[in-house]
């Protein structure tokens, strides 16, 4: 469905992010959108026992970028344009 590109792989290992939580999360995500980033909240972070924070995924259609744990109150004084994420909040 997605397509990790190479800086993505980078931060996934450094960040320790398994592809389940990918697959759980990104499962109903529209592989057509554009720039986009995808917060996975930190209840299904949790569940998998990473960072205590939101894990941010940014796609561009088909292609994964980049992924980091950030806050979600903090990353959204950072963002102005509230289109460009997509909360993701169950499994």
């Amino acid at each position: 469905m997605f397509i990790k590109t190479e800086h993505f792989l980078l931060r996934q290992w450094e960040r320790k992010v398994p592809d389940e939580v990918l697959a759980s999360a990104l499962k109903d995500v529209n592989p057509t959108d554009e720039r986009r980033y995808v917060n996975i909240s930190r209840k299904i972070t949790s569940s998998f026992s990473l960072k205590p924070e939101e894990l941010f995924v940014l796609i561009n259609k088909r292609a994964l970028i980049t992924c980091f744990f950030e806050n979600l109150s903090t990353f959204r004084n950072q963002k102005t344009d509230v289109s460009e994420y997509l909360i993701i909040s169950e499994k």
